[in-house]
């Protein structure tokens, strides 16, 4: 089921064909469909005198298509959501939908991402009704097999895959299908070495123009900032995806052609330091390293210390990557400036924010993951020290699906493998137990079997963030989607 590529339901019509006292007749019975090739279902719920909830059993990226056999029209309200609660007007993040549909024409949403669709039919005449999936998904064929001995491994893995598949759109890796729809490189990071799990090679194009755009063009969301993404830290990750990509597959065409990009994206992030570290900065400027605590800043919320230090570690790699980068290119010069750099940046980090007393950098395990993650922390008393006193330990504020794959693999180079097995497990597996069927943005199990664990999310992400009343965490988040990475050994 999980394997199977989103683009698999194109064409497939999700024929509505009951007799209407089955469906209409009998309150709120549940009627299931499947389509022709058997590769999707869908149920329909009769929630209402006129009201229907469809839906499609799992997450689906792309365009919901409705058409009718009416002769006449039927007018149709429609609320797309990735959850139960995300079908209110007021909720759903795209509103509610109207159009008319005939046998002479049919409704076609915007791309997006979602499970269920209420539909509200006026006249009800909801038999003659045909629903489709039109994937906007780059289709990289089937992924490769991933086989662990381990049922729920096998499960997480494949879960992870199909996450990253329903992001592959307009040519580059979205961040989600649904908010957002934006190629970033912190999220990159993650979703390309999945890609290499699952589809080798042929996943390369997308994240070189994932890579091409991010350094290119102008932000959606900062037009005229320099910073990548907006975000100081992410012109670190730009880097790595870049020396992440090349020590795949060796394309020294594409480097070369991104050599003016590394350049100035170098002295940026230089322009950006203090005494060796991430400057502080105001107000003004987007500041993350994770929806957490200390860990983001926008507007007027608080400033984000951990997320500096963060940063700072994020800049050690960075340029580290770019000495190997800029040698493989034949210039010697500025590869050495760059090695002779990262190691200034490494002792600053280590004076700063490593407390000699615990042999830690702090109280966070975010902090403390990066640090072995980055090779700040390489001796085995400071991880050991890291391990027992931070990783091993409950985290005292959340730590997104994104952020759990550093501290898997900070386990993991710490020499503690079985307990990054057993994070793994309880971190997905129990968002899995909780309905996910793709990996969601944000994850606090303070929201696990709560009715209104989309709203409880959202409220989670209010604390550090200004929304509006819509439902805004994505429960299909590409960046949450590390486990398959892990599982496969792609570090």
């Amino acid at each position: 089921m999980f394997a199977k590529n989103p683009t698999s339901t194109r064409c497939s019509l999700l024929l509505i064909t009951c007799i209407g006292s089955v469906l209409l007749g009998c309150g709120r019975s549940t009627t299931k469909y499947k389509a022709p090739d058997a590769s999707s279902t869908l149920t329909v719920a009769q929630t209402g005198p006129a009201t229907f909830l469809v839906d499609f059993q799992r997450e689906q990226g792309g365009q919901l298509v409705i058409s009718s056999s009416s002769p006449t029209g039927i007018t149709l309200d429609i609320t797309l959501g990735e959850s139960k609660e995300d079908l209110t007007p007021q909720s759903s993040w795209l509103g509610q939908l109207t159009a008319t549909v005939s046998s002479a024409s049919a409704f076609t949403s915007v791309p997006t991402g979602f499970r269920f669709a209420q539909v509200i039919a006026s006249p009800n005449d909801f038999a003659t009704l045909r629903f489709s999936i039109n994937p906007t998904t780059v289709n990289l064929g089937a992924p490769g097999p991933f086989h662990s001995g381990d049922s729920e491994l096998d499960k997480i893995w494949q879960v992870s895959v199909y996450t990253t598949q329903l992001v592959l759109q307009n040519g580059v890796i979205f961040d989600g299908p649904k908010r957002d729809r934006d190629t970033f490189s912190g999220d990159t990071f993650v979703t390309a070495k999945v890609l290499r799990a699952a589809f080798g090679h042929t996943a390369d194009g997308i994240v070189e123009q994932s890579i091409s755009e991010q350094a290119s063009r102008q932000d959606l969301f900062c037009p005229g900032a320099a910073d990548v993404n907006c975000t100081p830290s992410y012109n670190a990750w730009w880097i790595l995806d870049l020396a992440d990509l090349y020590r795949y597959n060796h394309d020294m065409t594409f480097l070369l052609a991104q050599r003016s990009n590394l350049l100035r994206i170098l002295q940026l992030i230089q322009s950006e330091m203090e005494n060796g570290l991430m400057k502080s900065f105001g107000p003004d400027v987007t500041v993350f390293a994770d929806w957490s605590p200390d860990m983001v800043h926008f507007g007027s919320f608080p400033l984000a210390p951990e997320a500096i230090k963060i940063g700072s570690m994020i800049d050690y790699m960075a340029f580290q990557q770019a000495s190997y980068l800029l040698s493989e290119t034949g210039d010697m010069t500025d590869a050495s400036t760059y090695a002779a750099l990262a190691v200034s940046t490494k002792a600053a980090i280590m004076a700063a924010y490593l407390d000699p007393s615990t042999g830690t950098f702090g109280g966070r395990v975010q902090t403390n993951a990066m640090a072995i993650y980055s090779g700040i922390a390489t001796d085995a008393a400071t991880m050991e020290s890291i391990f027992q006193q931070i990783l091993s330990q409950p985290p005292v504020h959340p730590v997104t699906p994104y952020f759990n794959y550093f501290v898997m693999s900070a386990m993991d180079k710490a020499g503690h493998h079985a307990d990054a097995i057993q994070l793994l497990k309880t971190f997905w597996g129990s968002m899995l137990n909780s309905g996910a069927t793709t990996f969601w943005e944000m994850y606090d199990p303070q929201c696990v079997n709560r009715a209104d664990f989309h709203s409880c999310l959202t409220a989670y992400s209010n604390t550090l963030q200004s929304v509006d009343k819509r439902l805004y965490v994505s429960l299909s988040h590409a960046w949450s989607s590390g486990p398959a990475a892990f599982l496969s050994g792609i570090d």
